[in-house]
């Protein structure tokens, strides 16, 4: 005799804890299944194709359009916008911050889903294009254009203008010079350790040395940048940016606190006394580490399935 996974006397059959181990097993196919290749978890053109209403908190849904919040450790207003950029020919997301000194305002954006690094060579990459609107030039040690990608740990924005929210956030972040100072490889690739200073800066973070120098821009021409996060091991870590697709910084293996999950990525301009302010495009976020839809939700549905007839016996 057969015996099928839906019938009544399947659930005589299997032997309670296989059964729960089918369970656990199905809830972890639906969180954490390396991809074959690479997958597409958000993405953004700020066209209304991903914000209907040309409001950047206000997405498609899905994949589609990604909402991008503000963090102000002041708790001062800070509205960056989409707007039109003739050198894009397209809709941008506008980096506005005019304030000087050390006010702390960057865009953070919520990713559809979290993203944790599993397995060797999992990674996670945060791809998009920008230009600086203005070259105010920013010393090595405050490098003036800064990027990463985080985990919220727990605290997710909500609305605009959060004033220490984003403080205890995870991850890990670039920073690249304005003007000609570039910043030295001890200044450029940074751990964050999720303390009380704001995201993308701070006193709680770390230094992971880069092995060449970082890059300084000095002007307002259209660049590419891809910044990547890659599991080398279960304790190890490599982190590397590639600008306008020739120019490579990177660090050698990290095994100080790695971080392999994460939800948001953030953009800021240097806690510096000067801002520069920048306009974004084409924000792309991909990963080999994605949700197997077809495989885990039909294990996942048979097992409760299962469940839900053991109980009515």
């Amino acid at each position: 005799m057969r015996l099928y996974l839906g019938s009544p006397m399947a659930c005589s059959r299997i032997p309670f804890p296989y059964f729960l181990c089918g369970i656990c097993s199905a809830a972890f196919l639906l969180t954490s299944v390396p991809g074959r290749g690479q997958t597409t978890i958000a993405s953004d053109t700020f066209e209304l194709g991903d914000h209907p209403t040309g409001n950047r908190t206000v997405t498609t849904g899905g994949t589609d359009g990604i909402v991008f919040y503000t963090h102000n450790s002041t708790g001062a207003s800070y509205s960056p916008g989409i707007v039109s950029d003739p050198t894009f020919g397209s809709l941008v997301l506008n980096n506005n911050d005019s304030t000087t000194g050390s006010a702390g305002e960057e865009i953070i954006g919520l990713l559809p889903t979290a993203v944790t690094l599993v397995n060797p060579n999992d990674f996670i990459t945060l791809n998009f294009s920008f230009r600086y609107l203005n070259v105010a030039t920013a010393s090595a040690n405050s490098a003036g254009f800064r990027f990463g990608i985080e985990s919220s740990n727990g605290t997710v924005l909500t609305g605009d203008n959060h004033g220490t929210t984003a403080d205890d956030d995870l991850g890990y972040y670039i920073q690249n010079g304005v003007g000609t100072t570039a910043p030295a490889g001890g200044n450029t690739f940074y751990n964050e350790a999720g303390g009380t200073a704001p995201i993308l800066g701070g006193t709680d973070r770390a230094v992971i040395n880069a092995t060449t120098s970082g890059v300084a821009i000095n002007d307002d021409l259209i660049h590419t940048a891809s910044f990547t996060i890659t599991l080398l091991s279960a304790t190890s870590i490599k982190l590397s940016m590639v600008l306008d697709g020739t120019t490579t910084v990177q660090t050698n293996a990290s095994t100080t606190n790695i971080r392999t999950t994460f939800d948001e990525i953030a953009f800021g301009d240097g806690f510096v006394t000067s801002p520069v302010q920048f306009n974004l495009d084409n924000v792309q976020v991909v990963s080999n580490v994605v949700p197997e839809p077809g495989s885990a939700a039909l294990l996942a549905a048979s097992s409760l399935l299962l469940l839900a007839r053991c109980r009515r016996r």
